[in-house]
């Protein structure tokens, strides 16, 4: 059973109208900034609660992001659903493969590829080679990766 006190919404992005393609990443990114520090470095407590004279380091992470497919898909600058790329795990391309149902088949996409085009896409010093990029590959830069 969830506790009220293990809950912590970190942020909503404003509307009314969806952020741009690329606009989720100017919210997230002092987020991102804030758990690298802590996961590097940790955050010193002198005390806590059930010891008042230990002094303890602790050290966040993200562990899971809840959100439906379009958020989802949104935040980690994957392509939508509606697109080619009808898979954020997998290697399903095209549209015709909406009704394969061989599952043993499909192949997993591969993390460090995908973090490669990702970071092409971001390093790219042109709106079509970042178009042709996310053509091909599915994925923009997002502060996640």
């Amino acid at each position: 059973m969830s506790k009220v006190e293990n809950v912590y919404l970190v942020g909503v992005i404003p509307g009314p109208k969806e952020p741009s393609l690329t606009e989720p990443n100017n919210y997230i990114r002092p987020l991102i900034n804030v758990f690298l520090f802590s996961w590097m470095r940790g955050h010193h407590f002198s005390r806590s609660a059930s010891n008042e004279t230990l002094a303890r380091i602790v050290r966040s992470a993200i562990a899971i992001v809840v959100n439906d497919l379009p958020g989802a898909c949104c935040l980690a600058q994957m392509a939508s659903h509606m697109s080619h790329h009808i898979c954020t795990i997998c290697l399903l391309y095209g549209k015709e493969k909406l009704g394969d149902k061989n599952y043993h088949s499909w192949q997993k996409l591969n993390n460090h590829m995908m973090r490669a085009s990702a970071m092409k896409w971001r390093d790219a010093t042109n709106e079509n080679g970042r178009k042709d990029i996310f053509d091909n590959y599915g994925v923009r830069w997002s502060e996640l990766w």
